[in-house]
């Protein structure tokens, strides 16, 4: 088993870095394990999905801040650099990826809309994101939210008509929410009757693809062409591939150990509780995960911050003296993964 100690010394020769991963994961090894498939887990949103937001609402992601304060209206936020959670903690050092992942996604959506005849996006298991509600205030477009609680449709609806008195918002397009188990696919009657036949979408989802068991992965991607191929033109949008390359941890190590031991200990505490093994749903390298895509019948463009032409992320809960060489490999590794049918 691998140790901190051994991590922070630099004794530890990373290659691969199933290692770091399994720091935490090796004792599920005796534990009973449960039901994998998301068709078991039933009516629950993620765990990760209001601590996710408070650390949107750190980085200064809009309209994240207002939302949130909707959720824990009798909380004073304040700026702290660990996100506590029921199960684990969402340390500083974790803080730009997550902002990365979300501003390369949500540019590589705006590029679309902007740049092709797309009006509609459905985004997948889009938690408390507020990503749906900026999208419908800057274009005149048809937004579908949808998760898989049955409760979801009422809750995040009543949320963001909260957030939109407050701000004044004005929206240009139409936003929906819909319950959808996107494995199972069931609630996909009510979502289809919302998109359009025969014309593009764009498909879009966050954090979504790291906590799904292998099958359930190849399902979900079956599931998604099927809506892609009967309106051609279509893309699918997402950045989770990127932080499951463990090439990207191997980078980020060598400059500090704690950022991989902090999200190795926080993921498999996450992945055992829903029995997921990492060793079976991470890409050794970006090539085996290219190839994943192609396999599926995709053909794969990368967007980051560059092409998008956002700011890079701040980095302020950074240590100083890492925070540099940290966001250089941030930026250059997670970037949102454009997916599109191969003819």
């Amino acid at each position: 088993m691998v140790c901190r100690e051994e991590l922070v010394s630099g004794t530890l020769t990373i290659s691969p870095l199933h290692k770091v991963f399994y720091m935490i994961k090796s004792r599920s090894h005796s534990m009973i394990k449960m039901s994998t498939t998301m068709a078991a887990r039933g009516n629950v949103i993620s765990p990760t999905a209001i601590p996710t937001l408070e650390v949107y609402a750190r980085c200064g992601i809009p309209l994240a801040s207002t939302l949130l304060r909707q959720l824990r209206p009798d909380e004073q936020e304040t700026l702290t650099t660990t996100v506590v959670t029921p199960r684990g903690s969402i340390a500083a050092e974790m803080h730009p990826t997550l902002e990365q992942r979300y501003r390369t996604t949500d540019g590589a959506v705006r590029h679309f809309l902007r740049h092709r005849a797309i009006a509609t996006v459905l985004e997948v298991a889009s938690g408390m994101s507020p990503r749906g509600l900026a999208i419908v205030r800057d274009f005149p477009a048809s937004l579908i939210e949808t998760d898989i609680p049955k409760d979801f449709p009422n809750h995040k609806s009543g949320l963001c008509e909260k957030v939109k008195l407050i701000e004044g918002i004005e929206t240009l397009g139409s936003h929906h929410f819909l319950g959808l188990n996107a494995v199972t696919m069931e609630g996909f009657p009510e979502v289809s009757q919302l998109l359009p036949h025969d014309e593009p979408i764009i498909l879009t989802n966050e954090g979504l693809i790291s906590y799904l068991t292998k099958q359930d992965r190849d399902t979900y991607i079956s599931n998604l062409k099927g809506i892609m191929a009967s309106r051609p033109g279509s893309v699918w949008i997402t950045a989770d591939f990127s932080p499951m390359i463990e090439q990207f941890y191997s980078d980020i190590i060598q400059i500090s150990p704690g950022y991989a031991v902090q999200h190795a200990a926080l993921k498999a505490s996450f992945m055992e509780k829903l029995g997921i093994d990492l060793g079976e749903i991470n890409f050794p390298g970006e090539q085996e995960a290219l190839f994943f895509c192609e396999r599926h019948g995709f053909k794969v463009t990368k967007m980051g911050g560059q092409e998008l032409g956002f700011s890079p992320v701040s980095g302020n809960l950074l240590p100083p003296d890492k925070r540099k060489k940290l966001l250089d490999v941030i930026e250059r590794a997670i970037t949102a993964w454009v997916l599109e049918l191969r003819p």
